[in-house]
């Protein structure tokens, strides 16, 4: 612990001199978690709590990193965010289904909601559709769709356990 901080006080202090555009501390925080759950591993598994923050705040650092070039046009920029950490969500999905237990099924979920929340923030930046008629009409169509799909795997008996 004492070594990280030591290297996030220097890339804090680094940035500050050389006045970097973007930081660099959230890949290096990112990809310190990431080498603790690749590299710790505890009767043969895999920690995933290591997973979580180090992809979020490694598709942070690519978030900052693409504003910070402006590689995006203006329309974009405000569904970027939505996206990376959605991006980073269904990362954690599948490194976890390839080397961990595969319990992170959860992950796939969020990571579709920012996704499709970063998807209808376009639309509507874009005045395709209102926000109103988002909110109005979407929302109550997306709750139906989603009770819908319990209810389906509820009768179904889709994901229990025998």
């Amino acid at each position: 612990m004492g070594a990280a901080l030591i290297v996030i006080g220097l890339l804090l202090l680094l940035k500050n001199i050389f006045r970097f555009d973007f930081d660099v501390t959230l890949f290096v925080l990112g990809g310190l978690f990431l080498a603790a759950y690749f590299g710790i591993q505890k009767n043969g598994s895999r920690n995933i709590g290591y997973l979580i923050p180090g992809s979020i705040l490694l598709f942070l650092g690519f978030n900052d990193l693409v504003m910070s070039m402006r590689l995006l046009p203006r329309s974009l920029e405000n569904m970027a965010p939505l996206v990376f950490i959605g991006l980073a969500f269904l990362v954690i999905y599948l490194v976890s289904a390839a080397l961990g237990p595969k319990t992170a099924h959860w992950a796939l979920l969020v990571g579709a909601v920012l996704l499709v929340m970063a998807a209808l923030t376009f639309i509507a930046e874009n005045h395709w559709i209102s926000r109103e008629a988002l909110a109005l009409y979407g929302l109550p169509a997306a709750l139906i769709l989603i009770g819908l799909v319990i209810l389906v795997k509820a009768v179904s008996g889709v994901g229990r356990k025998s």
